[in-house]
């Protein structure tokens, strides 16, 4: 059993990753062939054109992503992972293969123009979910909870193999054959090759199971709370905190990565403004240090998963397949390995850029100062993957993690070449300092992150078989003789009872098992009091249990949600523990 295990992640593994590098292989490929592409579908003489490639650049790439990680984000936690995998390599591959296939400006005008940019908008769609869903897949179906943060680290290095997978595809095609043939037909050729890479990757992805995670999950809602489930809602309502935290420790990434590797390039180049001189050779030592950085994920990763402290077994006990809903890890490597990371990016910033403006031997200064820069990154990305994946619930773990992580790229990455560029102009070390500031902002939304969470794992909790009852008053509701109810949205809470049961959320924690007594009042109005033994349920969390307090609940009647209704009332601990009847469960994630 356990190698079937091992046989079968190593096809999950091989499906995130190598599909992974089908699509950043895509995603690369138009950047790398954009000089002939402008020529082919954006004439110069054309003033709207010029106008649309620069809305294409900027669309496709940042405003596009947030909305695919929206989109990617609800199908991943509502259909399933693997489907939103297969969803994504899908969109990316065809409208690749259309480029390919469409006809220049020069044949049908303005409209090839339009039709570049739609099927560029429909890659940066799936770019916008692709990686996230990649991580949570691969970090929930991991066979042991202690190598999760190394292979979901290899994953985003798989997305930097594929840029330069990429890149080298079109160097090398312009290297065969010569420029008049690069321009007429070469250019297609890259985009083809897309296709077969990417039903490869499609049939990878279709051969592999679901996530049991997200299986045990769904399985858990009753029919009427899977229809009404929107993890985009969820993520937003209860995870906003979080979602602003995570956003700003990937900004370390998304902003360094821009500006350390696709910002330097314009840099060596001389068109970065400024006083600076081109550098000969500029393009292949930043080509050489990105394959550096994509190398450097392969120690980090190992570190970063076989250190010689490993996670708790028994604080994850619940990241196990069969019941991860948070991955608790209060002091993981993952962590380490991004504390690293933002220490050396923010000591290291300044010398960098200060070694950049040495006039001599200045090769070797551009790879000490990037190579420099490179190894805290590498260090970094190597913990940021894990740390997203086990911030957010399993429910609305895809579009949280989509929401955080696009967010982050369309705030810093978008910005990066044009304030370093702003910057360089007025100081050329305030490149550096800005680098610095990003660092320091990761490093504070990181500690913020754990005294939230430190505190959270302070609270009070019950046993996991243990149960409080509590007596609860309501004194807003209908005449009827036995009302259901159902808890108000929550990320840890599901419904859970029958016709002559209800549910009422008691803190954000616990779930509330409720049989009622209705008593109609003298008077026969429609206003009546009904009293609940309220059962707390432990869900296996750390969970804060009150000795008093109010609670809030959405009335369902026959099964249909009556969302006007709202019932209100109090409740007291009555200091008894009942015994477990056969349905109720200590889980109920």
């Amino acid at each position: 059993m356990e190698k079937k295990n091992k046989d079968e992640f190593g096809r999950v593994f091989a499906c995130s990753t190598v599909g992974n590098i089908v699509e950043w292989y895509d995603f690369a490929t138009y950047g790398a062939l954009s000089d002939i592409l402008g020529q082919k579908f954006f004439p110069k003489s054309s003033k709207a054109a010029s106008l649309m490639e620069s809305l294409a650049v900027f669309g496709a790439a940042f405003f596009m992503r947030p909305i695919g990680g929206m989109f990617f984000g609800y199908v991943g936690d509502t259909i399933g992972r693997k489907r939103a995998l297969e969803i994504s390599i899908c969109v990316m591959v065809i409208p690749s293969f259309c480029i390919g296939l469409l006809p220049t400006y020069s044949s049908i005008g303005f409209v090839s123009t339009l039709l570049l940019i739609f099927l560029r908008l429909l890659q940066g769609l799936a770019v916008g979910g692709e990686l996230v869903t990649a991580y949570v897949f691969v970090a929930e179906r991991s066979p042991n909870p202690n190598y999760a943060p190394g292979y979901t680290a290899l994953v985003l290095g798989s997305a930097n193999f594929g840029t330069l997978t990429g890149i080298a595809s079109v160097a090398i095609m312009r290297l065969i054959l010569s420029e008049r043939a690069t321009i007429r037909y070469g250019w297609r050729i890259c985009f083809f090759l897309s296709l077969p890479l990417g039903i490869f990757g499609f049939i990878l992805r279709r051969s592999v199971g679901e996530s049991q995670v997200f299986s045990n999950k769904t399985q858990k809602f009753d029919k009427s709370t899977t229809q009404a489930h929107n993890p985009l809602r969820t993520a937003l309502q209860f995870h906003f905190r979080t979602i602003l935290l995570a956003a700003g420790v990937a900004s370390m990434w998304c902003g360094g990565f821009y500006s350390v590797f696709i910002w330097l390039g314009f840099y060596y180049n001389g068109d970065a403004g400024g006083s600076i001189q081109p550098l000969p050779y500029g393009a292949a030592i930043n080509a050489i240090l990105l394959v550096f950085l994509c190398l450097l994920f392969l120690p980090f990763a190992y570190s970063t998963t076989f250190s010689q402290k490993t996670i708790n077994e028994h604080e994850n006990q619940n990241m196990t397949e069969a019941t991860q809903d948070y991955l608790t890890l209060p002091d993981t490597n993952a962590r380490r390995a991004l504390k690293f990371g933002q220490l050396g990016f923010g000591l290291c910033s300044l010398p960098a850029f200060a070694i950049l403006q040495i006039e001599s031997r200045r090769q070797i200064c551009a790879v000490v100062a990037q190579g420099t820069l490179a190894v805290s990154l590498a260090s970094f990305g190597c913990g940021l993957p894990f740390f997203l994946v086990q911030a957010f619930p399993v429910d609305c773990r895809v579009a949280g993690i989509g929401a955080s992580y696009n967010l982050s790229q369309a705030l810093f990455a978008s910005a990066a070449p044009i304030v370093m560029t702003a910057l360089l102009s007025t100081n050329p070390l305030l490149p550096g300092l800005a680098l610095v500031i990003l660092a320091f902002l990761s490093f504070v939304a990181l500690h913020t992150y754990e005294f939230d969470r430190k505190r959270e794992l302070a609270k009070p909790s019950l046993g996991p078989e243990q149960a409080i009852s509590y007596s609860f008053t309501s004194s807003k509701h209908r005449n009827r003789s036995n009302p259901s109810f159902s808890q108000i949205p929550s990320d840890n809470a599901n419904s859970y009872g029958n016709n002559d049961d209800g549910i009422l959320l008691v803190d954000t924690h616990a779930i509330a098992i409720a049989s009622n007594d209705t008593q109609k009042s003298a008077a026969g109005s429609k206003q009546m009091k009904s009293h609940f033994e309220l059962t707390i349920l432990n869900r296996g969390e750390e969970n804060e249990i009150s000795d008093e307090g109010s609670v809030s609940a959405e009335k369902k009647i026959d099964g249909l949600s009556q969302p006007h209704e709202v019932i209100q009332g109090s409740f007291q601990n009555t200091g008894t523990i009942p015994e477990r009847r056969e349905n109720d469960s200590p889980h109920l994630c």
